[in-house]
């Protein structure tokens, strides 16, 4: 139904991971590309905006070079970030088991695969569950 709108724009609100389903839709393409929108999502469309519209406070950008430091200095894109949840914690619904980090770790080395990372390209696993 969205093709058949005549507006001039059209704002959405969805969930970050329906994005790149709508920017991908088959149904959507022709009606994007008349218009000059992109036809397909960009692989880190969510950091690049992210990164566009949001800067860290001083203090957030020290303690991150401090990390980045203390990791052997990452290079931008250059490593793998994991965040892992369980849910494990009061004010956070369950999320996975702990027995799910493998399926985790397997990504990760699924996507070092797909990106033609080095092998020794560092892994950086966050959690905030207990």
């Amino acid at each position: 139904r969205l093709v058949e709108y005549n507006y001039s724009s059209i704002s959405l609100n969805l969930n970050y991971r329906l994005i790149r389903v709508l920017l991908e839709e088959p149904l959507l393409r022709d009606k994007a590309a008349s218009l000059g929108l992109m036809t397909r999502a960009p692989p880190f469309l969510f950091a690049e905006v992210f990164q566009l519209l949001f800067r860290p406070t001083h203090i957030l950008f020290q303690e991150h070079m401090k990390l980045k430091r203390s990791l052997g200095g990452l290079q931008p894109g250059k490593f793998i970030a994991i965040h892992f949840r369980t849910g494990k914690i009061a004010y956070d619904p369950d999320r996975h088991g702990s027995n799910d980090l493998e399926l985790f770790l397997a990504c990760a080395a699924k996507v070092e695969k797909q990106l033609h990372l080095p092998e020794d390209t560092p892994w950086l696993l966050a959690t905030d569950s207990a």
